[in-house]
């Protein structure tokens, strides 16, 4: 059983419209909130590793291997804040 003309050609198109597409953040993110989830994801991670190591310049330092420099301020800040939250009694040593 084969399908119609038109809607072969219409799921032609949405195939080729979907294989322009790279990746899933290339749908969403820019849409949604407009920033670069790789900045975001620098950020985060930046602040969660400042917040665990307690040396943000040595995160900071880590972290350029994985992520762009164009948001090294950024993390700095991050992993600084992070850095400098107290920790709970039962954790300190």
């Amino acid at each position: 059983m084969t399908a119609p003309a038109s809607e072969a050609v219409a799921c032609e198109q949405a195939y080729s419209n979907i294989k322009k597409l790279r990746t899933p953040t290339e749908i969403i993110a820019p849409q949604a909130t407009g920033a670069d989830p790789v900045f975001c994801v620098a950020v985060c991670t930046a602040s969660t590793m400042g917040a665990v190591m307690r040396q943000p310049v040595m995160v900071v330092g880590l972290l350029l291997m994985c992520f762009p420099l164009k948001g090294i301020v950024c993390m700095i800040i991050a992993a600084a804040i992070a850095a400098g939250v107290p920790l709970p009694k039962p954790l300190r040593k």
